[in-house]
């Protein structure tokens, strides 16, 4: 953001009323809030730490650990 543009929004702010600038300070939340985020999809996840298993077999895994549950 261009700062002479922040510095000029904040000196037209000083002029608010408390009662505005909370609701310009909620509207502001508001739009941040917009801006940063995005929607997330299930597929995003996909291959996510798929590093970690290379080179374990999934079968043998399962087998390991249900063999674990009978101590």
């Amino acid at each position: 953001m261009n700062s002479d543009l922040y510095n000029d929004i904040l000196r037209q702010a000083t002029q608010l009323s408390s009662e505005d600038l909370l609701r310009l300070s909620e509207e502001l939340s508001v739009q941040a809030a917009k801006n940063g985020t995005r929607e997330h999809r299930l597929l995003d996840l996909k291959g996510l730490g798929s590093e970690i298993w290379q080179g374990n077999d999934a079968a043998d895994y399962v087998a390991g650990e249900r063999d674990s549950w009978d101590g």
